[in-house]
Formats: structure tokens, sequence, C-alpha cells
């Protein structure tokens, strides 16, 4: 049986920094889970999610686990804080179990569509690395969203001049949002 152990708080935050990333589409199962890919050589565990639109990816590190697997779990998933959680894959990979503090549940494995995120991220040159306050951003951006009248059919433009100038949120035209940028280190 292929099995990893995590810290419940890590666990925790990658189910809640992925889950507005599932989706809720029957045409491919597998992205109405979020995919644990867990590798033993890193003591790492990635956590990915994806609706067509939009991906979401972290990372954590893991306490013990005994050789690479996938399994998929669903975003309603919240463990208790402080302990430590094994998931598990069964010998078929038809389900995964994860065992946390006396307790055990599981989730059947959908059939993995085979998507590798390393490939959707662009791998052109980089051309601006612009760094943001996360709060201030999400405020303009929730901001433009009202102004757009809350739907799809309005875009909410982003305009970048530079590096070191503000980000403009443009909405019908004439309405704009903006946020300063902050100082990053460079690695």
């Amino acid at each position: 049986m292929k099995s990893a152990k995590i810290y419940t708080n890590d666990l925790n935050r990658l189910i809640a920094a992925t889950k507005s990333f599932v989706s809720d589409s029957a045409t491919c199962p597998c992205n109405q889970y979020i995919k644990l890919e867990f590798h033993a050589a890193e003591n790492q565990v990635a956590a990915m999610a994806v609706d067509g639109y939009r991906m979401s990816v972290e990372h954590s590190i893991i306490s013990d686990c005994d050789e690479d697997f996938v399994a998929f779990i669903k975003s309603n998933t919240k463990l208790p804080n402080k302990q430590y959680a094994t998931i598990s894959l069964t010998e078929e990979g038809k389900e995964a179990v994860i065992r946390c503090g006396g307790f055990s549940f599981g989730y059947t494995q959908p059939q993995d569509s085979g998507f590798e995120w390393e490939k959707a991220i662009p791998t052109s040159e980089v051309k601006y690395r612009i760094g943001f306050n996360g709060n201030y951003l999400l405020a303009a951006l929730q901001a433009a969203k009202v102004s757009a009248g809350e739907s799809f059919r309005q875009p909410v433009i982003l305009e970048f001049r530079s590096n070191v100038e503000p980000i403009l949120l443009r909405t019908n035209k004439e309405d704009i949002k903006m946020v300063l940028p902050v100082r990053i280190k460079e690695d």
C-alpha cells in the first residue's frame, strides 16, 4: 500500500489554497477533486486543482512517504489542526484513505486525466516580476468585479506598464482601480 504522512495544518493549507479552483463539471470527473502528487525522494506533496480556466498548485513538505503516488481528495476535506494524517492508496488504486486522530475516511479515485500541470506553465521569458500586497490586490479585484457587474460579459482589464509602476484594473472603460507594487527580492 502506498502511503504518506503529513501534518494536518499543512494539508488544510493545501486544500484551502486550491479548493476554489476545483471544477463542478461532470465532463472531467478528476477535476472535481484536488490532486495530490506525493514525491518520496523530495518528501514533498504538490496539490493541484484545475477547472478549465484557472489552475492552482501548492507544495508542502511531508513527514514520510513510501513511494511516489497520486491521490485525489474532495475539496471539502478539513482535518483537526496540530496532528498528523496518513494518506494511503489501496493496492488496486481505487480508493484513497485518510487516517487522522482515530478516524478514517476515503474517496473513490476518479480516472486520472493525465493532465501534467508542469507543461501548462508558460516557458517564455519573464518580462516583469511585480509584487503586490495580497490584501490590496484582492480588494481591488473584488471592487473591479462589482464594477464590471459581477458577470463574465464585462471583463476586468489589467494594465501593466513596468515592474515599478502601479497596476491599473479597468472596468466599464472609465472606471479604474489602482494598486501600487511592493519591492521584491530578486532570486
